[in-house]
């Protein structure tokens, strides 16, 4: 073998046999079928990728050029070797690229190519899925269970993504692709067709079968996100819409709200502004009772109205105020003002039996937080009697070692309580069980579930049945039609909410419809 590479010729020195060639011919080989497959498929790589091969070119030719320079100098062998080894550490080094769990590219190099395909200028759609169960089963499944599952569900989206598409895992359940340039649109249809076709299909766990249901959200860009931030930005919305718009498989652009950092901080300014002056914008609506034939109690509802006109509901006033710290407060502030309207107004004057008010999640977490409703009512003249507060299921989940206590002991002063948005969180039903509830409140999602296909039909008039049979009224949210009204009213609901029954209204507007007695009948 010395003699193929390398022997002593008569003068004592080192030279090279026929096998020296070939070792020269091998690198050359490899670096320039690189050096024009980077050419001819450039647009495929990311600049930082192009740059490392150019770099890693450059080292065995600086070597070659330096042996000839320098007589005796023998270096092709340790540049080629650093070549290969920075490549290593610049583009094939996947440690940092790949999320362990899923096997998907991780957040980071999703970051990468988005930045490279903007500085590209390319034109590309960006597709979320998400799936909300995937993220809550990871609590009841032991892991090695859940990452069966996880490696099953990457799999299945590795082979969606197919030649057109990239897709990376961002977080627990939220998964993204990105098309490759100037892919035509009907590849990014089939492919969400695709996912939410297979959405009502079960996946195996083993031992069981579990439905996941998944999400897609559409974004092109740059036209609706001209930029990193822009798409990271939508990311973040995208989660939170698909706990707003449950009921849809798809979300476009036209559902996110432009530059949302922006809005979150004069949306979190402009509620800072009315607690200061301890001035709320309040709406009333009506529950319509089908045993009385009539609305007999209202729930408040809090707005906020931006300077530029804009309207704030109240599940992003209540997030907003629970994010900067202001959950507290704004809860007080609501009872204070309802409380004051109620009693001010003699509302059981006009049949209206109860006020129901819903409780923030940081109220619940409070060991105290019954004081302060019974010195806000004691304040206000408020009888107990007439008021009944919402609890919803994550205060449920995350409170339930001092809730029940606390209910306990307001139960004790006439106080009634409702769980509010049944259907929309995932409290166990056990624990549903040990609290004291005296009224539920069906989600609309899955109120409207149940109206459209005939399995969610069975599931809503069992979870009616169930809940009648341990003797808590039902309130079903959500009512917008004559039809639904009367298909809840035949399934057992002694109460409905939404628009079929009333609008949500000023105070002021609440008082002249009761004044003349406008109330939606049946029969």
């Amino acid at each position: 073998m010395n003699n193929v590479l390398f022997f002593v010729d008569s003068a004592g020195s080192y030279s090279s046999g026929i096998g020296h060639n070939v070792l020269y011919f091998v690198p050359v080989f490899y670096f320039s079928n690189s050096f024009f497959f980077l050419i001819l498929k450039r647009k495929e790589f990311l600049r930082k990728e192009l740059k490392a091969y150019l770099i890693s070119l450059c080292f065995p030719f600086a070597a070659f050029f330096l042996q000839v320079a320098i007589q005796g100098l023998s270096i092709e062998s340790f540049a080629v070797s650093l070549a290969v080894l920075f490549l290593l550490l610049t583009i094939q080094n996947t440690r940092d690229l790949i999320d362990g769990v899923t096997g998907l590219y991780n957040r980071e190099t999703f970051l990468l190519y988005l930045q490279d395909y903007f500085l590209r200028k390319y034109e590309f759609s960006f597709i979320m899925v998400r799936s909300r169960e995937l993220h809550v089963l990871q609590r009841y499944l032991n892991n090695r269970t859940y990452n069966r599952l996880l490696h099953s569900i990457s799999a299945w989206l590795t082979l969606l993504a197919g030649k057109y598409f990239m897709v990376f895992s961002l977080e627990d359940g939220l998964f993204a692709f990105i098309s490759g340039h100037n892919i035509d649109e009907s590849a990014v249809g089939e492919l969400s067709l695709e996912i939410i076709t297979r959405s009502s299909s079960p996946w195996g766990t083993g031992t069981s079968e579990i439905e996941i249901p998944f999400q897609i959200g559409i974004i092109r860009c740059p036209s609706e996100c001209p930029g990193l931030v822009e798409v990271m930005d939508h990311a973040e919305q995208f989660i939170t819409l698909t706990e707003v718009h449950a009921d849809r498989h798809v979300l476009y652009g036209k559902d996110f709200v432009p530059k949302k950092h922006l809005r979150e901080a004069l949306v979190a300014f402009t509620l800072q502004e009315s607690l200061k002056k301890g001035e709320l914008e309040l709406y009333y609506q009506p529950i319509f009772s089908n045993a009385e034939a009539r609305s007999v109690a209202l729930e408040v509802l809090v707005n906020l109205a931006l300077p530029d006109g804009q309207k704030v509901y109240q599940s992003e006033v209540f997030h907003t105020a629970e994010r900067i710290g202001l959950g507290q407060n704004l809860g007080e502030l609501i009872m204070e003002t309802a409380f004051t309207w109620f009693v001010t107004n003699n509302l059981p004057g006009f049949g209206i039996q109860k006020l129901q008010v819903r409780l923030l999640e940081s109220q619940c977490i409070e060991i105290d937080w019954p004081d302060a409703v019974l010195r806000i009512a004691k304040k206000t003249g408020m009888d107990l009697a007439h008021l009944c507060l919402e609890i919803t299921e994550p205060s449920v989940v995350n409170t339930i070692n001092t809730l029940k206590a606390n209910m306990d002991s307001l139960l004790w002063k006439n106080i009634s309580f409702a769980l509010d948005d049944y259907g929309s969180g995932y409290t166990d039903f056990g624990e549903i069980l040990e609290i004291p509830f005296t009224m539920i409140k069906l989600d609309k999602k899955i109120v409207h579930a149940g109206l459209q296909t005939q399995k969610g039909e069975r599931l809503l008039q069992g979870t009616i049945s169930l809940f009648k049979q341990i003797g808590w009224p039902i309130v079903a949210e959500g009512i917008e039609t004559e039809e639904q009204a009367t298909i809840l009213i035949r399934m057992g609901c002694e109460y409905l909410q939404g628009y079929w029954a009333g609008y949500p209204s000023t105070g002021e507007d609440v008082l002249q419809q009761l004044s003349i007695d406008i109330t939606p009948k049946l029969f």
